[in-house]
């Protein structure tokens, strides 16, 4: 099988890769600096980024000084942005456009990286690898990450009203379950990676509507919002790097 990290070697130029991390989160509070074991959430995202043969230089944008701390020991770029591009409901596209920017002011920047520190199995071989598939794509101008979901189909999908009634949500399923094997196989965006170029930037979005899929396992999809997560996280990355004696 040939070296994906060497195909992305040879490509033009490598891209920068911005980081975003709030201090603040409405479910786990500074969920970007707790351990999953014994390392920072943060510090899975730096090295892989960091090992990444497609990356020019990782630049976490934050508005939290440990967070900073952290990025610089670990010998990355730290930049502090606006505290309310921070705010709970602030959208993280507003902290990379505003990066975006920022570095035009530097020089051209043809496309953006955007790793979120939320998702630790993510690989550097995953970043070199997407890259990889939106260099050999010219028509493309974005690209997501995303998982496929066995068995998770909009028919399936239920809303339960007022009265505890439960009724279609989107489509309509009948009167008996639908065999899984039927159904069209979907995909959910696992949050692991975003490449966006300039003419999608230059409009305020993350992606546009020439945006490919790179298509990851779900052992390196967990996405970590809820407690729950850190846990299922914990397991997948205490078999990769079992603790030291």
């Amino acid at each position: 099988m040939p070296d994906a990290t060497a195909n992305v070697r040879r490509l033009s130029g490598r891209i920068p890769a911005i980081i975003p991390v709030r201090r603040g989160s409405v479910e786990l509070p500074n969920k970007n600096m707790r351990p999953i074991n014994g390392v920072p959430l943060l510090t899975y995202t730096i090295t892989a980024a960091k090992q990444s043969g497609a990356v020019s230089r990782v630049i976490v944008s934050t508005d939290d000084e440990a967070a900073a701390s952290l990025a610089r020991s670990e010998g990355v770029e730290a930049i502090f942005h606006p505290s309310e591009l921070s705010a709970d409901d602030a959208p993280t596209v507003g902290v990379i456009v505003w990066n975006y920017r920022r570095l035009a002011t530097e020089g051209a920047v043809e496309t953006l990286l955007v790793l979120r520190a939320t998702s630790p199995l993510r690989t550097s071989a995953d970043i070199d690898n997407a890259v990889n598939l939106i260099s050999r794509n010219p028509d493309a101008d974005s690209l997501v990450s995303v998982v496929a979901i066995p068995g998770m189909h909009p028919i399936r999908m239920k809303r339960v009203l007022p009265d505890g009634m439960v009724v279609d949500a989107f489509e309509a399923e009948g009167y008996s379950p639908r065999r899984r094997q039927t159904l069209e196989q979907l995909y959910l965006r696992n949050g692991a990676i975003y490449i966006a170029t300039a003419r999608v930037l230059d409009d305020g979005r993350m992606w546009g509507e020439h945006c490919l899929a790179y298509v990851m396992p779900q052992e390196r999809s967990v996405n970590i919002n809820t407690a729950f997560d850190f846990e299922v996280a914990e397991v997948f990355i205490s078999r990769q790097h079992p603790a030291k004696p």
